[in-house]
């Protein structure tokens, strides 16, 4: 299918699926469309990609993604996401989520399907960029490859209670198979060949507790979940990963305090195994903060790491570390329309590389990275 023809599928599937779920909220006052989306520019200074940046400039980069959530019973409610996406790798079309929800009561609710991931202060609005003061996620926590998603393929059980006068806690039990973000690389067996890598956790088990205290905007907790680890690269799971095919532990400690003038928010990650050898460590953390000041604009600033200790005892070990600082400026439209400019420093091929991998891990690779980083989001 052509790119023309694809958009063409697309709007004209959407409108199928939109216009008589737009009569039928406007008739019964239970359905609701939400979209959100944006686009971006991004420029590097040497070879290595980071995010959408390109040495060349990359103006190929947009998405939108439309949510309907239906409510035909007052305990029952279905909620649907699907995403479409545009890069240099082309055009990319999923279901973010779809999952049946049942209510019990405030403090228990009943999801099952492909269910919005709880792990991560960003997993449950992972394409909302008019929820963060950047135009991309926190690479530390949510870069690929990476350990959190928007969604998992399962059960889970949600809810919150409030147990003192302004004290809250929610919580999620959930449990499944994680699909991780999937990505293409270099072939490590194939040098010059891309190849599609899959990463996913079967038989995986999470819990989330939040506690959201008495002062406006503040909470913090923890998130964790752990399963059999799986990687697929053009198909097929590499014998050299096997060592990596075991049962993992990954634990997230979150904070942010929010209000309409300043964020702060920040994770850490850590991942060890629960079987096998111990061949990688992981800790990862990033602190981002941002102001809103004269209605309209926003200044913010973000430090973010990770660094892995990576024993498979291949020739060549892939990179390990990342470590960036970046400062942004925003101006805020309306609290649903925006325009985002950052520029970002990265030490470290983590994240930041070139197309050929295998080739610049022999040749050697450029350690810095500096990107200029213009978009826009909105959302609705």
């Amino acid at each position: 299918m052509t790119g023309k023809r694809a958009w063409q599928f697309i709007i004209a599937a959407t409108a199928l699926l939109v216009l008589p779920l737009a009569r039928a909220g406007a008739m019964q006052d239970y359905i609701q469309i939400h979209g959100f989306g944006g686009w971006g520019y991004g420029h590097t200074w040497n070879e290595n990609n980071y995010q959408i940046g390109r040495e060349d400039g990359s103006y190929n980069n947009s998405y939108f993604a439309l949510n309907i959530a239906a409510v035909p019973y007052p305990q029952f409610s279905v909620n649907v996401q699907t995403f479409w996406k545009t890069s240099e790798e082309g055009l990319e079309m999923d279901f973010d989520y779809a999952f049946a929800e049942w209510s019990f009561f405030q403090w228990l609710k009943l999801r099952i399907g492909k269910v919005k991931s709880p792990f991560g202060l960003y997993s449950e609005v992972f394409d909302v960029g008019t929820l963060r003061p950047f135009y991309m996620l926190p690479q530390a926590i949510y870069g690929t490859p990476g350990y959190a998603t928007d969604s998992y393929l399962g059960l889970g059980l949600t809810g919150e209670y409030p147990f003192m006068e302004g004290w809250r806690i929610s919580y999620d039990l959930y449990g499944g198979k994680y699909i991780l973000q999937t990505y293409l690389m270099d072939d490590p067996l194939n040098p010059g060949v891309e190849a599609l890598v899959e990463p996913m956790v079967d038989d995986m088990v999470g819990a989330k507790i939040m506690l959201h205290l008495p002062i406006d905007g503040l909470s913090a907790g923890f998130s964790t979940y752990n399963g059999e680890t799986e990687v697929y690269i053009g198909g097929t799971m590499p014998d050299y990963l096997s060592p990596m095919f075991k049962r993992n532990m990954n634990y997230l400690f979150l904070a942010e305090y929010v209000t309409d003038e300043i964020t702060v928010r920040g994770e850490m990650l850590l991942n060890n195994p629960l079987e096998g050898d111990d061949i990688m460590d992981i800790y990862a953390y990033y602190l981002e903060a941002s102001y809103l000041f004269l209605e309209h604009y926003q200044a913010a600033v973000i430090y973010d790491r990770q660094h892995r200790e990576i024993e498979l005892g291949l020739p060549l070990e892939p990179p390990t570390d990342h470590e960036e600082v970046a400062v942004g400026f925003n101006y805020w439209f309306t609290p649903g329309f925006v325009i985002k400019m950052s520029y970002h420093y990265i030490q470290g091929n983590l994240f930041a590389s070139p197309q050929n991998l295998t080739l610049a891990v022999i040749e050697g690779m450029e350690e810095r990275t500096d990107m200029f980083l213009l978009g826009t989001q909105f959302s609705f």
